[in-house]
């Protein structure tokens, strides 16, 4: 009996760990990690569908039928092999042990690198003493004992709170006491290193791994932090929550002593003054990291027990949905809709009653007028700051950015397509399917393009170009040299006029240099200008300046672009990575609603085009418009809603890359070693178009890949055949008139 490629019955690697789906606006995404690489992926429901299924027992053909069930749509097999390919270039099919281990190598150089990234400090690997604390404290941490015991120190902590009052009161002794405050905050900060301690001890009781411990600074603040990897792959969500609380309950447990001490020491006595004071601290701390507002403990706590990724934001999202009345509002489920409208009120109620303790406590613990001043000079910065703001012109309204564009596409898409993330962030990971939907809604437009024209005397860059970019797009524009994209782009910017035609750039014309829409775009060219004599972080802040952005802006600019080791570096110095990175920097600086970015990539080093593709994705998932050019056309693809394809100065395609993929008909290349089937016999085969010879393998161009896979194997066996699918490559050297190599 012949068996056909569908009945293959492929396995997921080992390694991989799958976690369970937490809903992020009105979809769940998975959280994939290759244990063999470190690196970590998110899944949309149906790449994970079929990953989960991938258990080595069960035939791609079965498989199919269950996705067909479940999705109503079925995997045709041109999808089936860009998943298979993609899956398995990313290590997560079994059999791919030599790409981990490189993976491996490169990620294990890069954590190598110590010093201050992205505002942490590294100080130590806690693997050791969170081990050692585990083996010890194992018997504790048990349901039965973990739980009683939770309780009882619920229970201390609320008798601690009513006393609140007489330790406030005692509190403010304790700076007549100036000996004993280098004491009292270095047990306050032992205390902060013991709550990170308490994640990663519960992190690592559940499964996890506590990679580090360091100090987080984002100044005028500093604290502690322990990393916990794997803790969104834990499937129990309450093992999530006791892990984000864990914290909490340490803080709790650390208070006990000193509590003991200050209730056995008589009144007076300076020490217990100074334990007043430090009880003040933890209570504080306790009530702080309650507060469901993101990062605090509070909030981990309730997304987690939620199952809601990222609870704020999509909250946000949601509510600007409902407001706009955007249709995109009602794909989400109840369970969605509740937890998002109430999120708002649930912050607010948690957040007033401790700004009121706060107020209270600098009133009862200060002389009167001295606490009433305080409030009123944090009270008048608070509410003078908008005010100056808007007489300087620095107020702007800004909306909050939608969940999901209302179309990401004008044209009816073909059959959806599932595409897997090809990236590797820290942490997270922008959700990677492209699922297009079909809709009768008009697209909200950032930027339109109505026939325009613009010749440069016999030579006409853009003619009749039209094309619109929707608000909270990722749109990019290629073409090979002299195709019409920098002129286009340029008018876009408002750098120049067009002959003919009309353009709307966020409902402006951009040659009229309009001053409240120049303060919503941001530019970064390929042949950036810089203040070459300032420092990096002097140029930031210039930069921030002219477009009225606070001066901490730029501090987080440097951060988040990997400077911080240059920014006191004269940008005259900086190699070319580092000035198109500082470019880049400088074009984001005041987080504009919109952003043209010309080859952003072009000079950076791998590691840091992969993070300038998750920031890119950051930016657009939070509302933003991103228009750009490259010539990475493997980048493009992985990057872009829709991108449009110039040359001779039109625009001769517009799409979804995979929609366009689609639309070539390109066969797919299978790749077998000429040692296993020769040239003629390929030819021979039922399905085979073409066969040629290529360095070490004969390449079979087909149009039935399962047909010409299935005889394949039953020649050369199914080790080292491999396959090559269309690409958006493909599809730009068609439409620019060259012939395709393979």
């Amino acid at each position: 009996m012949t068996t056909t490629w569908l009945e293959q019955s492929p396995a997921r690697a080992a390694h991989v760990a799958i976690g369970p789906g937490m809903l992020r606006g009105a979809a769940p995404v998975y959280l994939v990690k290759n244990g063999g690489t470190g690196a970590r992926y998110e899944l949309g429901p149906r790449e994970h569908f079929v990953l989960e299924r991938l258990d080595g027992s069960r035939t791609l053909d079965a498989i199919g039928a269950e996705y067909a069930e479940h999705f109503s749509k079925r995997l045709g097999e041109s999808a089936w092999l860009q998943l298979l390919s993609l899956f398995g270039s990313r290590g997560l099919l079994a059999g791919g042990d030599e790409l981990a281990e490189h993976a491996t190598a490169k990620r294990t150089k890069r954590e190598s690198k110590k010093g201050f990234p992205a505002g942490d400090i590294v100080m130590f690997d806690p693997e050791r003493l969170i081990g050692l604390l585990l083996r010890v404290l194992r018997p504790v941490l048990t349901r039965r004992v973990a739980v009683p015991l939770v309780v009882a120190l619920v229970a201390v902590e609320v008798l601690i709170f009513a006393h609140v009052n007489e330790l406030a009161h005692e509190s403010w002794h304790f700076a007549r006491q100036p000996a004993l405050i280098p004491i009292v905050f270095s047990v306050y900060g032992l205390s902060l290193l013991t709550h990170e301690l308490g994640h990663g001890l519960v992190g690592e009781r559940f499964g996890g791994r506590a990679t580090e411990v360091g100090l987080r600074y984002r100044l005028p603040a500093i604290g502690f932090y322990c990393t916990v990897e794997d803790m969104p792959l834990f499937r129990s969500r309450w093992q999530r929550v006791a892990t984000a609380a864990a914290g909490i309950v340490v803080d709790i447990a650390f208070q006990v002593p000193f509590f003991v001490l200050w209730t056995a020491l008589p009144g007076g006595d300076p020490t217990r003054a100074a334990i007043a004071m430090l009880l003040m601290y933890k209570i504080a701390g306790v009530v702080f990291n309650l507060l469901p507002l993101p990062p605090l403990d509070g909030y981990l706590m309730l997304s987690h027990a939620l199952n809601i990724s990222r609870l704020a934001v999509s909250s946000g999202k949601y509510i600007s949905l409902l407001i706009h009345r955007d249709p995109a509002a009602r794909r989400y489920p109840r369970r969605a809709v509740v937890a998002y409208l109430c999120y708002p009120f649930v912050a607010a109620a948690c957040v007033l009653p401790a700004a009121y303790g706060l107020c209270w406590y600098l009133i009862s613990a200060f002389p009167s007028p001295y606490g009433w001043l305080v409030i009123g000079a944090l009270v008048l910065l608070n509410v003078a700051e908008p005010v100056v703001n808007r007489l300087r012109g620095k107020h702007r309204t800004t909306e909050t950015p939608a969940a999901e564009p209302a179309a990401k596409a004008p044209d009816t898409p073909p059959e959806p397509l599932p595409l897997a993330t090809r990236t590797e962030a820290r942490m997270n990971l922008s959700p990677i399917s492209k699922t297009l939907t079909k809709t009768a809604e008009p697209i909200k437009a950032a930027i339109i393009v109505e026939h325009v024209r613009k010749t440069y005397g016999a030579v006409t860059a853009c003619r009749d170009v039209s094309l619109t970019v929707a608000e909270g797009e990722l749109f990019g524009v290629l073409g090979p040299n002299g195709a019409g994209k920098t002129t286009l782009i340029e008018i876009l910017e408002g750098l120049r006029r067009p002959d003919s035609g009309t353009v709307s750039v966020l409902g402006t014309e951009p040659w009229r240099r309009d001053a409240h829409t120049l303060l919503r775009i941001g530019v970064q060219t390929q042949a950036s200008a810089f203040f070459t004599r300032l420092t990096a972080l002097e140029h930031l802040e210039t930069v921030a300046a002219l477009y009225r952005a606070p001066r901490r802006a730029a501090r987080e600019a440097i951060e988040r672009f990997g400077l911080t080791a240059s920014a006191g570096i004269r940008v005259e110095r900086l190699s070319g990575g580092q000035r198109q990175r500082l470019g880049i920097a400088a074009a984001l600086v005041h987080d504009p609603d919109l952003v043209f970015l010309d080859e952003p990539t072009a000079a950076l080093d791998p590691r840091a085009r992969l993070d300038l593709w998750d920031l890119m994705r950051e930016i657009r998932d939070r509302g933003k418009t991103i228009v750009y050019t490259t010539h990475q056309l493997d980048e493009a693809e992985a990057l872009c809603d829709r991108v449009a394809i110039m040359s001779g100065g039109e625009v001769v395609a517009v799409g979804d890359p995979l929609q366009l993929v689609d639309s070539l008909e390109q066969p797919v290349r299978v790749f077998v070693p000429c040692e296993r089937i020769s040239v003629g016999a390929a030819r021979g085969l039922p399905g085979v178009d073409d066969a040629r010879a290529e360095g070490a393998s004969t390449v079979i161009a087909t149009r039935a890949p399962g047909l010409v896979l299935s005889a394949v194997t039953e020649i050369a066996g199914i080790q080292g055949i491999r396959t090559r699918t269309a690409s958006l490559e493909d599809v730009f050297l068609a439409l620019t008139g060259k012939d395709f190599a393979a």
